[in-house]
């Protein structure tokens, strides 16, 4: 692991000696799903449950004896992921947070998961629009921050599926880091 994962003190000093997990998600919208029957497409089943894959993994690295114990026994964490996987750290802070416990030491280091929901050069609300369909495809109402959530109005919960809004409501401390020029906001929500 590099970067911000990286355990060597000169390539990542502020965060080498800290307590590190390395979970990648496939659900499609940063472990946040929580669908309930799968979805049926080209023949197969596709599953939906994010929130579940990342409940039970707390719940296996609060047990688990992970190095000299669990992760509850961990002096310092730190939460992080790019793209994505930092949209994932937005929403997930607290819940992470949570898990780890009062002892702990927890940081939450979002790398370019700030996607902006601003209308692209067209007046397209791309990412808005995309969020929307992810959430209602994905049922991700319960697995996303339930203070956001409950600030919303009906019909509106969508956009705790984003970084800002999610962030507002976020208890954690949250140091961002975010390119102006994320390759996939550059293809995926800029450009037409």
């Amino acid at each position: 692991m590099g970067g911000i994962l990286s355990s060597n003190a000169t390539v990542n000093p502020g965060f080498a000696s800290w307590t590190k997990v390395y979970a990648p998600y496939c659900d499609g919208d940063s472990f946040s799903g929580g669908a309930v029957e799968p979805l049926a497409f080209n023949g197969s089943d596709l599953f939906f449950r994010g929130a579940y894959n990342l409940r039970a993994t707390l719940n296996y690295l609060r047990g688990a004896a992970v190095g000299n114990g669990s992760i509850v026994s961990a002096p310092s964490v730190v939460l992080t992921g790019c793209s994505a996987g930092g949209l994932a750290v937005y929403l997930h802070a607290d819940e992470v947070a949570a898990a780890v416990g009062p002892a702990t030491d927890f940081r939450a280091v979002p790398v370019s998961g700030f996607f902006s929901g601003a209308p692209n050069a067209e007046g397209a609300s791309v990412y808005g629009e995309q969020m929307r369909g992810v959430f209602a495809l994905h049922n991700a109402s319960a697995g996303l921050n339930q203070a956001c959530i409950a600030a919303q109005d009906p019909g509106f919960e969508w956009v705790c599926n984003m970084a800002l809004p999610s962030a507002q409501y976020s208890k954690s401390r949250i140091f961002v880091l975010n390119s102006h020029t994320d390759w996939w906001q550059t293809a995926c929500v800029w450009s037409t």
